[in-house]
């Protein structure tokens, strides 16, 4: 049986997105996208919202010979994009039907063997709601957007254990909590 985890990049004051639903300052150093294709390597598949598939999708297209030039992000771009494509990847929608809910994320968890991320803060809030979510990982960028889509649902009460705190690079933070109670 799968656990699974809440996976997200958030600005120190809490947002996945600025005002505008821009997140250029979440690009990281190539350092933290290191640690994040190790915490990714572990997975054994990723759930998506569309918006989150959207910007994921990314990853399809970005390979060796591809001519794109991220400066010295450009060899970790080339190998996460090996690893993203690797994975399996379940993506739900109520627009398109196929809404997420308790009853399929405990199937979801059952037929899989190790670990399960959960991206987005909206799909997210299913999962924690109906219990599902074992763990939260959250890296903080040291930015601050003072608005836009909170990392956390509105309302959510949660105990949380602190199991894990890295210092990644440049300010960056990763921290890792066991899901002990939602209310």
């Amino acid at each position: 049986m799968a656990t699974l985890t809440y996976l997200m990049t958030t600005s120190i004051d809490g947002f996945t997105t600025g005002p505008d639903g821009e997140f250029d300052w979440a690009m990281p150093t190539p350092a933290a996208h290191r640690h994040a294709q190790e915490l990714v390597s572990r997975l054994a598949g990723e759930i998506y919202g569309p918006r989150m598939w959207e910007t994921m999708r990314v990853w399809e297209d970005i390979r060796p010979g591809d001519g794109a030039d991220f400066g010295e992000l450009t060899e970790a771009m080339y190998d996460y994009g090996e690893l993203w494509r690797s994975m399996p990847h379940h993506v739900f929608s109520r627009a398109e039907g196929k809404p997420l809910t308790g009853e399929i994320l405990r199937e979801l968890k059952a037929s899989t063997q190790g670990e399960l991320s959960i991206s987005g803060p909206g799909l997210a809030a299913v999962a924690l709601r109906e219990g599902e979510v074992d763990e939260v990982g959250r890296y903080i960028v040291p930015h601050a957007t003072g608005g836009g889509t909170q990392w956390w649902p509105e309302g959510l009460e949660a105990e949380l254990e602190l199991i894990a705190h890295e210092h990644v690079d440049a300010g960056w933070i990763y921290l890792r909590y066991r899901v002990t109670k939602t209310a």
